[in-house]
């Protein structure tokens, strides 16, 4: 599994997780301090699977 956020250019900009899971439900924070504030995706990938999703960071 691997999660990690992009900027709008579609560039990583960190890797939060990279690693096999248990399946279950799981936790993930993103210390955000040291970004501007603007549009990032979130990109998870699972197996075959991609989920994105589009979060806004107010600062």
């Amino acid at each position: 599994m691997n999660l990690s956020v992009c900027n709008l250019l579609g560039e990583k900009v960190t890797v939060l997780i990279d690693k096999e899971l248990r399946a279950g439900i799981h936790q993930v924070l993103w210390d955000a301090s040291e970004y501007s504030s603007g549009i990032y995706f979130s990109r998870l990938t699972a197996g075959d699977k991609v989920l994105v999703r589009r979060m806004t960071l107010l600062k």
